[in-house]
């Protein structure tokens, strides 16, 4: 078992918390072009909540260019692929039910219940930003998703199939591992 993961899932530091947060805000508006909301003075939950917003508004604005949606996924793909690296780095993540424990922390400090043990389908019972996102708005965003498990993963692919967002009680999707070398 790797110590670092096992230490997270017990007790995740604010600190940690609010960097990592504060990173993806701002991946998430460089991957916009606009301006990073400020979240400074908030609590941790109020951040949360203006993070859901503004990539809400951020996304629903996108949707109005079709032609500039891939771009954007691109780059949210991207910015969440850097994280994800620098997540599996700092918490040494090497095998399939690792990549799965760090989503697990990872979602957990974004107010999203993950249920997945390692390579295989993946449950999402829960999402905080299932009551700020459409689910065309959901689609331009689930590439921070995608790219946050490739980048944890070293190559794996995430698929959503259901979505909270579209009427499903629950989302699914199934995390292909990485390609073999």
């Amino acid at each position: 078992m790797n110590l670092l993961l096992g230490l997270a899932r017990v007790y995740l530091p604010a600190a940690f918390a609010r960097r990592r947060l504060n990173r993806l805000v701002a991946a998430t508006a460089d991957a916009f072009q606009r301006p990073a909301p400020d979240i400074s003075g908030l609590s941790y939950r109020e951040s949360l909540v203006a993070f859901a917003v503004f990539s809400g508004d951020c996304a629903e604005a996108c949707l109005s260019l079709p032609e500039g949606q891939h771009e954007v996924r691109r780059r949210l793909f991207d910015a969440a692929q850097a994280i994800g690296q620098e997540l599996r780095r700092s918490l040494r993540v090497t095998t399939g039910q690792q990549v799965a424990s760090a989503l697990r922390i990872a979602y957990q400090a974004l107010g999203i219940a993950f249920e997945g043990t390692s390579y295989g389908e993946v449950v999402i019972p829960r999402c905080l930003f299932s009551s700020y996102y459409s689910g065309p708005v959901c689609r331009v965003m689930e590439a921070l998703d995608q790219g946050l498990a490739c980048g944890l993963s070293g190559g794996a692919r995430l698929t959503f199939f259901c979505r909270i967002t579209e009427g499903s009680p629950v989302c699914r999707a199934v995390l292909e591992p990485p390609p073999a070398l």
